[in-house]
């Protein structure tokens, strides 16, 4: 999937008018409509044409490729979700609440039906995560940061930041894995005790 995310890259480096801006959001937003309803069999570049009202060589010229389609409807759900940590964050900056807004965040989006992230397929999803995690992991990073320096003033040796970021990530992605009916109602506790355990192990020697 690297390579269709380096395509995906490039094609957004270019410059495009407000027309051409709002055409690729739209073949995002219906490509994930149907993947959600339908699953990867929902993503027929005929169908997707048709449902837009542009022609399959245009569709082709934003997303050259079926994994590149995908993961351009997924960064609609990236953008959606970090536009609502920051959000989340920005009506509680205080940096002692800040472990309590991340989680609150992540429990509303996963048992609240504010995700459609997790509505996917389980291994859709992970791969899907798992290949977006540098971007992931820095939004990690954000959040977390008042976090970091807390646990850095207190310790002996820097949190290992990247480590926390990632393990936190894989954390959240093992919950695609369960279903509707499995999903614990205390995702909230178990990130939060996650998080401070994490802290408290994940630390640099140097």
């Amino acid at each position: 999937m690297t390579s269709s995310t380096t395509r995906i890259d490039s094609t957004a480096d270019k410059p495009r008018s407000g027309k051409a801006d709002a055409t690729m959001r739209k073949i995002q937003s219906v490509t994930l409509a149907r993947v959600i309803q339908q699953g990867e069999s929902g993503i027929s570049m005929t169908d997707i044409s048709r449902e837009v009202g542009v022609s399959r060589p245009t569709i082709y010229r934003y997303f050259p490729t079926r994994e590149a389609l995908l993961e351009g409807a997924f960064s609609l759900l990236l953008e959606d979700f970090e536009a609502g940590l920051r959000t989340a964050i920005d009506n509680n900056p205080g940096h002692d609440q800040r472990l309590d807004v991340i989680a609150g965040f992540l429990e509303s989006r996963l048992l609240d039906g504010g995700a459609q992230l997790f509505q996917l397929e389980p291994r859709l999803i992970i791969d899907l995560i798992m290949g977006s995690k540098d971007k992931l992991r820095l939004i990690s990073e954000f959040a977390y940061a008042p976090l970091f320096d807390m646990a850095d003033a207190i310790g002996e040796r820097k949190v290992d930041r990247e480590m926390v970021s990632e393990a936190i990530l894989l954390f959240f992605s093992s919950l695609s894995l369960l279903t509707v009916k499995s999903r614990p109602a205390n995702v909230g506790v178990m990130l939060r005790k996650t998080i401070r355990a994490l802290l408290q192990i994940t630390r640099d020697d140097t």
